[in-house]
This record gives C-alpha cells, sequence and structure tokens, in this order.
C-alpha cells in the first residue's frame, strides 16, 4: 500500500537543507524550533495503515490500558501507554505522539552537544534514520537516542552517567544492554590496520557460513532480559526478512567505514568525539555481516550503534575542501541515501 509519509519526510527533509544551508548552524532558530515540532507532530499523528508494526504497538497499547501482562514489551512501554491513556483516552496516537517527543527530543538534544555540524547531522538523521526510528522501531528509537546521550560521559569516563543512560535505554528497548560493552573499548587511540582485517574477517564468516551464535542465542534465552534475544535465532523469525552484507545498505556502509577509517587521524585532530564515534559505527557494521544469519538481532545491533553516522557523515568538512564542497557533498548523500532507502531497501521490511 502507498503510504504518504516518504513524501512529507521528504518536505521536512528538504526544509533541513534549506535551513543548514543558511542559518550556518544556529541551534536556536525559529526555523530550528519549527523543524523540530514538523517532525514530532509527522512521526505522532501518522497514519499507521500502511507502516510495518503500527497495528501491534496498537494492539500492544490496548493491552496495557486493559491491565494485561505483555512480556514482549519493555516497562517504559507501560508507564508511557498508561500515561497516555490518562491523557488521551483510548486513542493510541497520544502514545505514539510521546514516543515521538521522546525519540526526536533525545537525538535533537544529543546533536546539539556532539555534533561538529548540528543542521548537517539533523539533514543526515532525517534522510537516514527518522522513519525507522520515530515511525517502526519506535522503542529502539528512543533508546539509540539515549545511547547518544551516553557518548559523553563515555569519553569522561564518568561510569555512573554512563550506566544510568544505558539502563535507560534498556528500559526502552532490552537489547540496549548490549551497550554496555562499550565501557571497555579504548577511548582515545584508533587502531586502523585492526578494524579493516575484522571488516575482511567479518566477510569471510558471513561467506564462510561460521555460524557459532545458535548455541550462545539458546543459552541466554532463559533470562529474562534477554528472553526475545534468545528468539532471534528461530527459524519463524528469520523468515520474516533477510538481509545481506552485498546489498545497497551494506555495501554504502562498507564504503563509509574504509573511507573514515582512511581520514580517521585527520577528522580525530579536529572534532574529539571522532575515535570513538567512529569505533561504535565500525563495531555496529561488523555486528551487522557476522550477524546476518540472524537479521534481527543484527538490524537491532546495527540501528543501536550506527546512529553515529549522524554525526559522523559532517566530519567531511575535516576533509574536503573548499567547505561549501564538502557541505554540498554531505546533502547530496542525504539525498541518495534517502531515495535509496524509501525505493530499494529496508524501511517497511525491518520490524520489531
Amino acid at each position: 500500500m502507498f503510504s504518504i509519509m516518504p513524501l512529507l519526510t521528504l518536505a521536512l527533509l528538504i526544509f533541513a537543507m534549506f535551513i543548514a544551508i543558511i542559518k550556518r548552524d544556529d541551534k536556536s532558530s525559529l526555523g530550528s524550533f519549527l523543524l523540530f515540532i514538523l517532525l514530532v507532530l509527522l512521526a505522532g499523528l501518522r497514519d499507521g495503515s500502511s507502516m510495518p508494526d503500527y497495528h501491534v504497538y496498537v494492539d500492544y497499547y490496548h493491552e496495557v490500558t486493559a491491565s494485561l501482562f505483555n512480556p514482549h514489551v519493555e516497562p517504559s512501554f507501560y508507564a508511557i501507554s498508561k500515561l497516555a491513556s490518562y491523557l488521551f483516552g483510548e486513542d493510541p496516537k497520544g502514545m505514539f505522539l510521546i514516543y515521538a517527543l521522546l525519540g526526536v527530543g533525545l537525538k535533537w538534544f544529543s546533536l546539539k552537544k556532539l555534533s561538529p555540524l548540528f543542521f548537517f547531522s539533523i539533514v543526515v538523521y532525517i534522510s537516514n534514520y527518522f522513519i525507522l526510528n520515530e515511525m517502526i522501531q519506535i522503542r529502539a528509537g528512543v533508546a539509540s537516542g539515549i545511547i547518544l546521550l551516553s557518548i559523553i560521559p563515555l569519553y569522561e569516563r564518568h561510569l555512573g552517567r554512563f550506566l544510568f543512560f544505558i539502563a535507560c535505554a534498556t528500559l526502552f528497548h532490552y537489547s540496549a544492554i548490549i551497550a554496555v560493552f562499550l565501557w571497555f573499548i579504548p577511548i582515545k587511540s584508533f587502531n586502523k590496520q585492526f578494524y579493516i582485517i575484522a571488516i575482511f574477517a567479518a566477510y569471510i564468516i558471513y561467506l564462510l557460513n561460521i555460524n557459532v551464535l545458535n548455541s550462545f542465542f539458546e543459552s541466554i534465552s532463559s533470562i529474562p532480559i534477554f528472553e526475545r534475544m534468545g528468539s532471534y535465532s528461530s527459524m519463524e523469525r528469520r523468515d520474516r526478512f533477510e538481509i545481506t552484507p552485498f546489498g545497497p545498505f551494506a555495501l554504502s556502509r562498507l564504503v563509509i567505514c574504509l573511507f573514515m577509517i582512511r581520514f580517521s587521524h585527520q577528522i580525530s585532530k579536529h572534532y574529539k568525539y571522532a575515535n570513538l564515534l567512529l569505533k561504535m559505527y565500525l563495531i555496529g557494521f561488523i555486528s551487522y555481516v557476522v550477524l546476518t544469519p540472524f537479521p534481527e538481532f543484527a538490524v537491532r545491533i546495527c540501528q543501536l550503534l550506527m546512529t553515529t553516522e549522524i554525526c559522523l557523515i559532517p566530519c567531511l568538512i575535516y576533509i574536503v575542501r573548499p567547505l561549501r564542497k564538502a557541505k554540498v557533498y554531505i546533502l547530496l548523500y542525504a539525498l541518495l541515501s534517502f531515495v535509496t532507502n524509501v525505493m530499494f531497501t529496508t524501511y517497511f521490511s525491518f520490524s520489531l
């Protein structure tokens, strides 16, 4: 069924591009505020009849408001559904609106703190993540926003604040618990050779069909917080959709990975978060390739960690000269990504 959502999103993407060009990164402008409100309203008040999982969330909402237990949703979903029911009654659009406000708001706030070029990061966010995060995988979308918030305490080695953010993210989607392992990666150093070898090793693992994760998934499935992860190894779950490390999404991200590795030293001289964000991105991509036989798990890890792309793509300003050319490249990348996502890939295939 045709959906008008991509067309409306494209209109907001063009509006964001216009602001990025004329406002010189004025984060507090009227245009910025208007764009934020429009994104929240579009995601929260959308017609979800042609969107994956929309009706699933509606069913979840009615179950929760009827005080029925649902083992598939996190505590935050219960709290938000109860709040939405109190404020808006039986109409689930109130629940979607709250999730949209949280999903867009958390990323907006994070990017103000993290991004080297705020509005250009917003452009990349709208082109690659807005529909998927705020209209389809709304719980994981909020979790990814909270993980973005955790990057500064992670970089500054504030363990308590970092664990607080990861705990909050896990309350929105249990898979976010995987981000706790980010604490153990080296923050400031970057070994180019290691990550290049790791990428090609991931492809070799995929091509040789080396599968060592079935037993792992089965072993953790008895733990409540990992119960859904355990189900990702079942054939029934795998048959819901397929992914490939040789499709448009994966190959375009492979190019980004190799490009960013090539210029990582140059970028990190200007942008202190570069190495950490790039490591998260690379770990997300390598996980996507290795976990291809488990598409839902692969997509989940990818979604949680590779959202750092929103900050990494604008780092072209540290590589390409003149600056105007770098900005044009960022806008072209965003536009091409949006068209590719809508036409060829996965907005309407990814699911809960």
